[in-house]
């Protein structure tokens, strides 16, 4: 069989793995079993726009957002706490007949509120900051904002990594990321062979953030307007520009491995020392469930970000 492209993502207690026609979820439940769902994925209405080079980026970002908000908020109920023993029987009914709607509802707004967080923190915020000391608008005052929005980007990342439950999310990442390696290298998928894998890849959702931070610096340099709110408004229209040229740089730098990709995935794959950590053996099985999952249920399918 041809030799399939997965990507994924760490969930909480769990892995995420998708190809282009299939996905697995695999959750190690708290009675320690690993509990595996599967389903194939159908086209979207914007499968054409989808593949258009430069355009694909901002809908592969967003997403990516909202089918990993959900699919976190799906591995947290089996972990989540239930303090009341009896439940209204109309509580019930009503949970039954909305939970679809429900879910579908929280996963919007917490997509929103994801994007106005970072509207806030990577745009507005540098924007002010740099303006409040009285420097004029500048290509190198804006290249200072874009200085100052990669070092909250990383000072927020190595924050959450020290939390605990975020440090096995971060295994689980670590995981995710062997497992595809063990795959790519043709390797039988056992706990042995993944576990002497590499945890960084070039793929990586996170070098995809980290190259759309580089790239809005360098195009937002030449945003030299004096009001904050122009240039905030300006990023915001050119947003979908900076994401497709980044995602087109993830593409190249995962296909081709030449010193120029290293350059330009090397900021990426540092970060990934923060936001992978080895994983245990139980975890390296979680991962190894839902890529095996996925491959069984798909043949070859087109490259998607780790």
């Amino acid at each position: 069989m041809s030799k399939q492209n997965v990507g994924g993502q760490a969930l909480i207690e769990g892995v995420m793995m998708k190809s282009e026609k299939a996905k697995s979820i695999a959750i190690r439940k708290q009675d320690d079993s690993i509990l595996v769902t599967s389903e194939d994925i159908k086209p979207s209405k914007y499968s054409k726009l989808k593949k258009i080079p430069f355009l694909r980026g901002m809908f592969v970002l967003v997403e990516s957002m909202v089918e990993g908000t959900k699919d976190i908020n799906y591995a947290a109920s089996f972990y989540a706490e239930d303090d009341s023993d009896e439940v209204d029987l109309f509580e019930k009914i009503m949970v039954k007949l909305f939970k679809d709607k429900a879910e579908k509802a929280a996963t919007m707004i917490s997509v929103i509120f994801a994007f106005a967080i970072a509207i806030g923190l990577f745009i507005v915020l540098p924007a002010f900051l740099v303006k409040g000391s009285n420097e004029d608008a500048t290509m190198f005052s804006s290249l200072k904002e874009g200085l100052i929005k990669i070092s909250f980007f990383v000072a927020y990342i190595y924050i959450i990594s020290l939390m605990n439950d975020i440090k096995r999310v971060f295994q689980y990442h670590g995981a995710e990321h062997k497992s595809i390696f063990a795959y790519e290298k043709g390797l039988e998928l056992t706990v042995d062979n993944v576990k002497k894998m590499p945890r960084l890849h070039p793929r990586c959702g996170t070098n995809f953030i980290f190259v759309v931070l580089m790239v809005s610096t360098f195009v937002f340099s030449f945003f030299t307007f004096e009001s904050v709110l122009t240039r905030s408004i300006l990023k915001l229209i050119f947003f979908p520009v900076v994401a497709g040229i980044a995602y087109e740089i993830i593409k190249i730098a995962g296909k081709y491995q030449n010193p120029f990709t290293r350059v330009l995935i090397l900021p990426g794959l540092l970060m990934q020392k923060i936001t992978t950590r080895e994983p245990d053996e139980k975890q390296i099985e979680v991962a190894i469930a839902a890529l095996k999952a996925t491959l069984d249920k798909t043949e070859v399918v087109s490259p998607s970000l780790t």
